[in-house]
């Protein structure tokens, strides 16, 4: 006779991954007197399910969920076990439960309702799109991005809401093309580009051809930038800061390819970039990090190592809980 199979993923890992699924159990049966004292065993048999349980109430609270659910789940765990209240309790706790989960698909929908009123196409987590134009022209979605056009007799123009997008534009010295985003406007009369918008930076890198990229909050004339093949420009939206320089021209757009290549690019924005391409919540901890430095080239068909490559050297810890969760903390 054999035995189940030893489980051999990493203790921590596999912690997180259990500390995840009683937080989903004992969420959806608050009053299971049998599950809470079987909950408290397992907290008590190994020092790492405290620790993997802390960083799920971490995410928790990172995730902005609101004061009195967050106690309203510390009353679940720390109190004893009562006697159950058949029709009345289970109505209760039925009816907190589904207050709950409204609450969190608001909180995770509301922005993409704004969204859907706002853009004409879009992608979801880990999802592309290829968009033809009226005019012939095309637009390559990266995950997690939202554009707008507007064309008339004499412009051309489409809005980068969020996200990145790899453009190649048919030619009309006639009717410029106008990529807007993040208070930025590329133009273009025939050329192959990448817009890239974050937060925190607005980037372009030019395939071919060659872009003009102003920022038209002051229609200043010197404040215009002139790319061309293999230039890259990126803008610190919040000091307006400019990093210009070259790429090789097979490196433009590379996330088409799954793949993230950052030179000097800020911790955060690359945390953007990877969450993008991962469909479910990315959560993190870290402190010191957001006018860290990184260079690296990163997977993108696997957040999980992407993000791991890197935190690592920064002392963070990427964990897996469940499909669709990853926690990078400090700890």
């Amino acid at each position: 006779m054999t035995g189940p199979e030893p489980d051999d993923r990493d203790p921590t890992d596999l912690a997180m991954e259990q500390a995840s699924d009683w937080f989903y159990r004992l969420a959806d049966r608050p009053e299971d007197a049998d599950l809470r004292r079987a909950f408290q065993a397992w907290l008590a048999e190994d020092a790492s399910h405290g620790k993997a349980w802390e960083v799920m109430e971490r995410a928790w609270d990172l995730a902005g969920a609101a004061g009195r659910d967050r106690a309203a789940m510390a009353d679940i765990i720390a109190s004893p076990p009562a006697a159950p209240r058949r029709r009345a309790g289970r109505m209760v706790a039925g009816l907190g439960a589904l207050a709950l989960a409204a609450c969190l698909a608001l909180f995770v929908a509301a922005p993409q309702v704004r969204l859907h009123l706002l853009a004409d196409h879009i992608t979801a987590a880990a999802e592309t799109e290829t968009v033809t134009l009226d005019d012939g022209s095309t637009v390559q979605l990266a995950p997690g991005s939202a554009i707008r056009s507007r064309f008339t007799d004499t412009r051309r123009d489409l809005d980068l809401i969020q996200g990145q997008a790899f453009f190649k534009v048919t030619g009309n010295k006639a009717r410029p093309f106008i990529v807007t985003a993040g208070g930025y406007s590329v133009t273009v009369t025939g050329t192959a580009f990448d817009v890239d918008l974050t937060d925190r930076t607005m980037a372009v890198a030019v395939e071919e051809g060659s872009v003009r990229v102003d920022g038209f909050t002051s229609g200043a004339e010197t404040d215009a930038h002139d790319l061309t093949r293999g230039d890259r420009l990126k803008i610190d939206r919040r000091d307006g800061a400019i990093d210009q320089g070259r790429i090789d021209v097979s490196d433009v757009a590379a996330w088409r390819g799954g793949t993230l290549i950052v030179q000097g690019r800020p911790f955060d924005d690359v945390i953007a970039v990877i969450r993008r391409h991962f469909s479910g919540a990315v959560v993190v901890a870290m402190v010191g990090t957001t006018n860290r430095r990184v260079t690296g080239v990163f997977d993108l068909t696997d957040p999980a190592g992407a993000l791991k490559a890197l935190a690592e050297p920064f002392g963070g810890v990427v964990r897996r809980a469940g499909p669709y969760l990853i926690t990078v903390t400090g700890i």
